[in-house]
């Protein structure tokens, strides 16, 4: 389509088994006004669904990288999504949580104002603008309680600026706090909004033994989204198909 949806995908799991795979398809809506498209051959294309695995059996926070420390200038934009982020009760008595820090990766010039916005499933979008300088990273601990004032929450972030030229980067540091052997964690990266394709698979989805595969589409656009979710088993036949409304800037 010339006019693809722009959407973000998160796999949450918690065990590693490639048994099936999801295919992620937007129907067309028109992106808003004031929104340019790059050429990609013809027809011209926006490629635009990000798609993340979140792994819950990471590493200790004791071998990760410092996410402070990530410049990530090749991930940078105006405009950068962070695709999971939340504070709340997992099973076994894990509890998560989330730092995250966001980079102004200019090396000279103003304080850039960068509005913040966590958009959720089911209710408003929160939003908080603060000025970064330029190589200023802004920490953020525990994000949802001590930024947004939630107890409990599950979303996606939004980071963007206004200013002209800006270059933004962003890191989620999601940590799992309830753990008695320890804190374990993992990063997600934001990618920039410009850059999010229009269709992606999703890879060892594992529905048996007990597990589980959470599935969340988070959509950073001012408009609503339709997307189509088909489910494929490891010999690859479509067992299923799904099509789902996102609402504008909402997960």
């Amino acid at each position: 389509s010339d006019s693809p949806t722009i959407l973000s995908a998160v796999i949450l799991r918690r065990a590693e088994c490639s048994v099936a795979s999801a295919e992620i398809t937007p129907h067309p809506i028109a992106l808003p006004d004031g929104e340019s498209q790059r050429t990609m051959g013809t027809p011209c294309r926006l490629f635009a669904l990000l798609c993340i695995v979140v792994f819950s059996f990471a590493l200790p926070t004791s071998a990760q990288v410092d996410p402070s420390k990530d410049d990530s200038r090749m991930f940078a934009s105006s405009s950068v999504l962070l695709p999971v982020v939340g504070r709340l009760e997992g099973l076994n008595g894990s509890f998560w949580k989330t730092d995250v820090f966001i980079k102004n990766v200019w090396r000279t010039g103003p304080s850039v104002p960068v509005p913040v916005k966590l958009l959720r499933s089911g209710l408003p979008a929160k939003e908080l603008t603060f000025g970064v300088s330029p190589l200023e990273t802004l920490a953020m601990e525990d994000i949802i309680l001590k930024t947004f004032g939630e107890e409990s929450a599950l979303g996606a972030l939004l980071v963007s600026s206004p200013q002209e030229g800006a270059r933004l980067s962003a890191r989620a540091h999601i940590v799992n706090s309830g753990n008695p052997m320890g804190e374990f964690a993992q990063s997600a990266q934001a990618v920039s909004v410009s850059r999010l394709p229009v269709e992606s698979v999703l890879a060892g989805l594992d529905g048996t033994k007990g597990r589980r595969a959470n599935l969340g589409l988070a959509n950073p656009r001012s408009k609503d989204a339709e997307a189509v979710v088909r489910l494929f088993p490891s010999s690859g036949e479509l067992v299923r198909t799904q099509s789902v409304t996102i609402a504008a800037q909402s997960m």
